[in-house]
């Protein structure tokens, strides 16, 4: 028979295990009770409300899909090739907008650097949803340009109601859905509102602060929100939607607070991919280890604001503006105050914005700048709370970096042939090869991060929990701390007091508790109060 490798993680068997519901019983939950969708291996013995969502219908599909071919194959092997297809896709997406916003070459350096970053590499290796997190927003970044730069309003309101349907999907696929929404939504907001000055500057006038071109936009807000709003609703709910206003203030308020209000302690805390970043921690994992990739990155903000042929005012811009973000890309720079580096890194951004307010023949689209700089400057800021929002910064930043090389590119092909009389072809070649040269590095960081790939779930592990499946009761329970309850959920497919989705609850200090304690009755009363009720014996003292 095939062999094929464990799943690397620990949450991707949680995806697992509902897919296998879905070939068994044609649902994700293990039960309805009174009519909900329950999760029965979750804190036991009450079980948990759960729901469908994107990833075990994915892998679900793509085994069925997979079946035709190989009637070998399983629900392990293809919840271990999703997150490679979705990697493509996202490249793909990259490549688009790169190509959208600059040329081909742009394109090719985004996908590249997407599908390079050993961050991404290192989060997908598993089946977990982070994979999601990069291909959603970058395809509906992609659909979001398209319809701002299609010819005719019809193409344009379709396709902005499109990325309205995109946003719905990806709520269905993560619930951090919002962020992207969210930024799209200011940085349209910040358009309008720029524009509107701009118009005032022009003509001095009230009566022609709006034109054809703004109510257009106007008009695309309107169907962007509604049809984000009616297709959130539909793929999830309309509480969901509202958490995209309400949801950055929850997270960044009660994410590293020690005790909830009830002063049961909040596990989160303990979590290592929550634990808060520094700036160097971010520029690192997201520019391949390279600072000034990190600098290159930040320029390729600017280069949206200024012309393909830039002007005297433009040049000197971006030449400070370089030498801004290589100092901020510095050991001195990452050492200063998070407010200090941010309000610096947005500095250039003001003032390319007001080259563009005050300059009449500039058709500079300001759209896509106000939108890399929300996002650069969202994702460094939640990513100084948690390590495991940096990987969302990945996306802008490769876009970014991929509009200056770009950039580049089309700079020294102009000065090859315009200035230096070089035959244009092989100046193109020329300088292509040139720029690959800095994809050495991140592809050698790449290969190493495939190589390094090694599950954390072994053999002796799997024989264990395949032992304890097999010699106890249908309705035991696994008592442990918290983070292998997925494991013993797929494998043991035993109920579990806790697990890597239910972490969060009071039980976690009782399981503290037993393994603290060294008096054995103490141990004992408590194993029996989680086992016969969880919490609630507890809950009704306190009453």
């Amino acid at each position: 028979g095939k062999e094929w490798t464990f799943l690397g993680d620990l949450d991707s068997y949680t995806f697992l295990r509902y897919a296998r519901n879905i070939e068994e019983k044609g649902m994700v939950c293990d039960e309805f009770k009174d009519g909900k969708c329950v999760d029965n291996k979750m804190l036991a013995p009450l079980g948990l409300e759960t729901g469908p969502s994107m990833h075990p219908y994915g892998i679900f599909y793509l085994y069925s899909f997979i079946k035709i071919f190989d009637k070998n194959t399983t629900l392990m092997h293809a919840a271990f090739l999703l997150p490679t297809i979705l990697a493509v896709i996202a490249a793909i997406a990259a490549f688009f907008i790169g190509r959208r916003l600059i040329n081909d070459i742009a394109g090719f350096f985004a996908a590249m650097f997407i599908a390079l970053n050993p961050l991404f590499i290192s989060r997908t290796l598993g089946s977990d949803t982070d994979v999601w997190n990069v291909m959603f927003p970058l395809v509906i970044l992609w659909i979001f340009l398209e319809a701002y730069e299609a010819k005719s309003n019809i193409k344009r309101y379709i396709l902005a109601g499109t990325t309205g349907l995109a946003l719905g999907i990806f709520s269905f696929a993560w619930g951090g859905w919002w962020y992207i929404f969210d930024f799209i939504i200011v940085a349209v907001i910040g358009y309008i509102g720029f524009e509107l000055i701009k118009n005032y500057i022009e003509h001095k006038n009230f009566k022609k602060l709006f034109n054809k071109e703004l109510n257009n936009s106007l008009l695309m807000l309107g169907i962007l929100f509604t049809s984000t709003m009616v297709f959130v609703s539909i793929f999830t709910s309309f509480t969901t939607f509202k958490s995209a206003i309400e949801a950055p203030f929850f997270y960044l308020s009660t994410l590293k607070v020690a005790t909830h209000s009830n002063l049961w302690p909040n596990v989160y805390t303990t979590v290592a991919e929550l634990n808060e970043a520094n700036i160097a921690t971010v520029i690192g994992q997201t520019a391949f280890g390279f600072n000034i990739l990190f600098a290159l990155g930040l320029l390729g903000i600017i280069l949206t604001l200024v012309k393909q042929k830039p002007d005297m005012k433009e040049y000197i811009l971006i030449i400070v503006s370089f030498l801004l973000f290589l100092y901020l890309t510095s050991t001195s720079g990452q050492t200063l105050k998070t407010n200090i580096f941010l309000a610096l890194l947005l500095l250039p951004v003001i003032f390319g914005l007001i080259l563009v307010l005050f300059d009449k023949n500039s058709k500079v689209d300001i759209k896509i700048a106000l939108l890399l700089t929300v996002w650069y400057v969202g994702m460094i800021f939640a990513s100084l709370k948690g390590i495991r929002f940096i990987m969302l910064l990945v996306p802008a930043f490769s876009v970014a970096l991929g509009v200056t090389i770009g950039y580049m590119y089309q700079y020294l092909v102009r000065l090859g042939h315009d200035t230096l009389k070089l035959n244009a072809l092989w100046t193109k070649i020329g300088t292509f090869i040139i720029l690959c040269l800095i994809l050495i590095s991140p592809i050698q960081m790449a290969i190493a991060t495939g190589k390094s790939y090694v599950p954390s779930i072994t053999k002796g592990w799997w024989d264990g929990l395949t032992k304890i499946k097999d010699e106890s009761k249908p309705d035991a329970i696994i008592n442990s701390w918290w983070d292998f309850g997925h494991w013993f959920k797929y494998v043991a497919d035993r109920r579990v007091t806790l697990d890597g989705a239910s972490q969060n609850h009071p039980n976690a200090h009782w399981l503290g508790r037993i393994l603290q304690t060294n008096n054995e009755k103490e141990s004992v009363a408590i194993l029996r109060m989680l086992d016969c009720g969880s919490n609630t014996f507890f809950e009704k003292i306190n009453e």
